[in-house]
């Protein structure tokens, strides 16, 4: 299976042009993202990145690793922000029930401060009767 921390490396080395480059963006050393893609290319089994002095060129696997790469990344990405945008109260679904007549007084306020301090959250309240 691909690591998809190797594969934004990849993508960091494709984008910046060299080794040394992507390490700075990535906040790694340049001996690290070397090591990363010498593992992805023992992971895919073929050579992704023309090592020159200095610069790097992705082979043509390594032009399409990264495309796929981009789309990948993109998506994890959409996915934390999501995750953050539900956990961070920013976006979601809150589902209530209430009986009558604490729907016609405590649940409109309760609501009504609720919606002021979540805005982005979509509240369904259902009416019924409590079980005996």
């Amino acid at each position: 299976m691909l690591d998809v921390k190797r594969m934004r490396i990849l993508k960091a080395v494709a984008d910046r042009g060299s080794f040394s480059a992507a390490a700075d963006s990535l906040h790694l050393t340049q001996s690290a993202v070397s090591q990363q893609i010498a593992a992805l290319e023992r992971e895919v089994g073929t050579t992704l990145v023309d090592r020159n002095r200095g610069n790097v060129r992705l082979t043509e696997p390594g032009f399409a690793l990264v495309n796929h790469a981009e789309v990948i990344i993109a998506r994890l990405d959409d996915a934390e922000r999501e995750l953050h945008e539900i956990s961070g109260l920013r976006r979601g679904l809150v589902r209530m029930v209430s009986f009558p007549t604490a729907g016609a007084t405590l649940v409109v306020r309760a609501f009504s401060a609720f919606h002021r301090k979540y805005p982005e959250i979509e509240v369904r309240l259902r009416e019924a009767e409590p079980e005996i």
